[in-house]
């Protein structure tokens, strides 16, 4: 079946041969109501806030989105379309610069064969929340080696980053990364381990995901408060709130956030760029979270009235 997005995209059609030879078109239209993610709520609701702040029109919208190159805009979704274009004019316009966006959403991937560290050198692993333009979790670097310090055991030489290559075949020197092998303390990694205190773990970790260990103290004190806070909260299929009952069942925590990850559904490519935008937004000030989860209950209720 041919949904109302598409329909919506006939615009994109510039000849009637493109039109003739659609064999989209030809399916019956899909009338279902589809629900979608909550990113896409959120860039359907950016518009609104952007055009009532004169940051931008419909017009300027239409422009980004026709000026994307065909083979990428047939691969993307309605709101993909939608976050690449505001992110253009964001950019074009200077509400935004690409340092506020790079913040958010990672630095271009660059090939480099500048070697930064070396056999013996102390390192640090990016923490989780580090800036990369690449969908999670097809990250190389394991989530639970995230801001821990190791030592550089071996330079493997400069290899493809696969993080890059997950999502795009082009010429394989072009994405190279210096590669190392990195050795933790297994003590240092997992909580109350049992094993011999010489007891370690070597990973093979690329570049970018390294950086020396005494340029990040501050940092790391920032992030083992942030644990300790959340390790004395830590609320389990076993809590209970003293004093009260709410009348409900407390679902495990793994469950409850295993539900919300299949909800949201595999990431979209651009949905990264449409997530990474509304926080550098945010940060600047153009709107505030509850400005926008306003728009976002007003464009809601707009669909249900035109429903009845």
């Amino acid at each position: 079946m041919i949904t109302l997005d598409r329909v919506n995209d006939l615009a994109s059609i510039t000849t009637k041969e493109e039109l003739e030879n659609d064999e989209e078109l030809l399916k019956p239209l899909d009338r279902n109501i589809h629900e979608y993610a909550y990113w896409e709520q959120q860039i359907d609701a950016l518009l609104g806030l952007l055009r009532r702040k004169n940051v931008m029109n419909v017009d300027n919208l239409r422009q980004g989105v026709e000026s994307i190159d065909k083979q990428i805009y047939n691969k993307l979704s309605y709101y993909e379309r939608w976050a690449i274009s505001i992110a253009k004019h964001c950019l074009e316009t200077g509400v935004l610069t690409q340092e506020d966006l790079n913040k958010k959403y990672g630095p271009p991937l660059s090939s480099t064969n500048e070697q930064l560290f070396h056999v013996g050198d102390k390192v640090r692993v990016q923490h989780e929340n580090y800036a990369t333009r690449w969908i999670k979790p097809h990250l190389r670097t394991p989530g639970y080696l995230y801001g821990k310090v190791g030592i550089i055991e071996r330079y493997c030489g400069l290899y493809p980053n696969p993080e890059y290559f997950a999502y795009d075949t082009t010429d394989p020197t072009i994405h190279q990364q210096p590669l190392y092998r990195v050795r933790f303390n297994q003590e240092h990694i997992w909580d109350n381990y049992e094993g011999g205190a010489d007891d370690t773990i070597d990973v093979e970790i690329y570049q970018h995901w390294l950086k020396p260990a005494s340029d990040t103290c501050s940092s790391e004190k920032e992030h083992e408060h942030e644990d300790h806070h959340h390790h004395h909260h830590k609320h389990d299929s076993d809590h209970h709130h003293e004093g009260h009952d709410h009348g409900h069942i407390h679902e495990a925590r793994a469950k409850v956030e295993q539900t919300a990850v299949d909800r949201e559904g595999t990431p979209l490519p651009a949905q990264h760029l449409a997530e990474s935008l509304i926080s550098a937004l945010l940060d600047k000030n153009i709107f505030s979270a509850d400005e926008l989860r306003k728009q976002i209950e007003t464009n809601q209720m707009a669909v249900i009235i035109s429903l009845y």
